[in-house]
């Protein structure tokens, strides 16, 4: 049986005289409030109703109560204003509580969830079972489970009642959780054509319990070729502490092969901040078509970081507005050959922000900054690679390589009334070191620029993009064009 409740808020306010000193604010209080007056006092205390309308102050002054009695384990609390007594200098509010039942959490029941495990959601939730109802809490919790991106929307919860015992029903929404990506590249120009392809399969919620794993292969003519295989382990001993293995092999025609193999912890605060650290070890083969155990180059990589966010502003077509933040350092160790060893650190900073302009319209806002910082200089398998989709979109994939790569990026969408088509335009800026050495201090930089246009159509089981990027100092003739289509299922 399930137990529904409402809030049932009655005012009964005099219009006139509006204006009232804060410090002559007086509430009475009868009904069976639970609390001591001094305690509800206290909860008003600093409210700001200076030369405020009675009319506006006195519902903040029953939404503030019905808050704190929320977080503190009554939210069937009613509260209704018996009289209002208003004169130029002072306010009397006569305010009957009825605190209702105190409500513990004796069960929590999740809905929509015909793939995600119910132990699974509750440790992500951080929901403790036989504690008090807040409120405050659960909107945590639920931002809890939305951040994984797992789910639609953020998910909702109501309170029921099973005889005498109290729970909270949270209802979500699944995505499809398997998905296989591709997407490729293509120009045409002077100095020759050039293709880019780009697989990708994820696995994001492994037999219902948020495991993840991931396999990326990207390849760009005969130049290069990159293999990412990532596994996420969401839990550790029961904690909202996940494991990140990874292993990374990048291939450069004349340059290296290389192999990584890291490990990062990750420990999600809060909805808004989480904190990461993680060790991995590079090992490099000067002759890029060696494939045997022996390896000339070691780098040992200890990095530590943290994410600030509002919102998933990641999708790609915008819905809300919001920004996060970025940063990680990262201590880098490098032996070469057994005999020479060079110690250096690597920053990186990113932010991006969404803002909604208009009822179809959005802007984004995005800015990036990675540097690599040795005494000496810096070797080949170290440097920084960008160009392409992901980066610096007017140009071919990992084109460029650098010490430092600084970049800003403005986007603006238009999306119609559903959030099923997009279309956009974008202009990205970067500066970088073109002797890409060892740069002492952040000038003289060069600079590459590119805008271009697109178009996004996600539909029930997949999404689909078309964008064309050009590059600011070579014109169309030299343009990017990138395709990419995702199938979920």
């Amino acid at each position: 049986m399930k137990y529904y409740h409402k809030l049932i808020i009655i005012v009964t306010l005099l219009f006139f005289s509006p204006s009232f000193a804060a410090d002559s604010l007086k509430i009475h209080y009868s009904g069976s409030p639970y609390f001591t007056d001094d305690i509800l006092n206290s909860e008003i205390t600093g409210f700001v109703i200076l030369n405020k309308d009675p009319a506006n102050t006195v519902p903040d002054i029953m939404n503030r109560l019905l808050d704190f009695y929320s977080d503190k384990g009554f939210p069937l609390a009613v509260i209704k204003t018996d009289s209002l007594k208003v004169s130029d200098d002072y306010l009397d509010l006569y305010l009957n509580i009825e605190s209702g039942g105190y409500v513990r959490l004796d069960q929590v029941i999740f809905r929509g969830n015909s793939i995600t495990r119910t132990n699974a959601l509750l440790k992500q939730s951080k929901i403790r079972l036989r504690s008090k109802f807040s409120e405050t809490e659960l909107k945590n919790a639920c931002s809890m489970i939305y951040k994984t991106g797992l789910y639609k929307n953020r998910p909702g919860f109501s309170i029921f009642k099973t005889g005498n015992e109290h729970g909270v029903l949270i209802s979500v929404e699944e995505k499809r959780y398997i998905s296989l990506m591709l997407m490729g590249a293509y120009s045409a120009g002077d100095t020759g054509d050039n293709v880019t392809g780009l697989a990708e399969i994820r696995a994001d919620n492994i037999f219902g319990t948020l495991r993840q794993a991931e396999i990326k292969w990207e390849r760009s003519g005969s130049e290069s070729e990159n293999l990412n295989l990532i596994y996420r382990e969401p839990f550790i001993f029961g904690y909202l502490i996940s494991s990140r293995f990874e292993f990374d092999q990048k291939y450069k025609k004349g340059y290296f092969l290389s192999r990584e193999y890291g490990l990062e912890e990750k420990h999600q605060i809060d909805p808004e901040s989480s904190v990461r650290g993680g060790i991995s070890r590079k090992t490099v083969y000067p002759d890029s078509l060696y494939n045997g155990s022996v390896n000339d180059i070691v780098t040992d990589r200890y990095t530590g970081g943290m994410n600030y966010s509002t919102e998933d502003i990641y999708e790609a077509i915008p819905r809300s507005a919001g920004f996060f933040v970025d940063g990680e350092i990262a201590a880098l160790s490098i032996d070469i050959k057994d005999s020479v060893g060079l110690k250096g650190i690597e920053i990186s900073l990113s932010g991006s922000a969404v803002k909604k302009i208009s009822g179809s319209y959005f802007v984004k806002f995005s800015v990036q900054y990675d540097h690599v910082i040795l005494d000496e200089e810096i070797p080949e398998f170290n440097r920084i690679y960008f160009g392409g989709a992901s980066s610096l979109r007017g140009y071919r994939e990992e084109f460029f390589r650098t010490d430092v790569f600084i970049k800003q990026s403005a986007e603006i969408y238009f999306v119609p009334d559903r959030d099923e088509l997009a279309f956009s335009m974008f202009f990205d800026n970067a500066f970088y070191n073109r002797d890409s050495m060892n740069i002492k201090k952040i000038r003289g930089l060069s600079t590459l620029s590119g805008y271009g246009g697109g178009l996004t159509v996600r539909f029930r089981t997949g999404e689909v993009s078309a964008m064309i990027g050009i590059p600011a100092d070579a014109g169309f003739s030299e343009s990017m064009i990138h395709v990419r289509y995702s199938v979920d299922f």
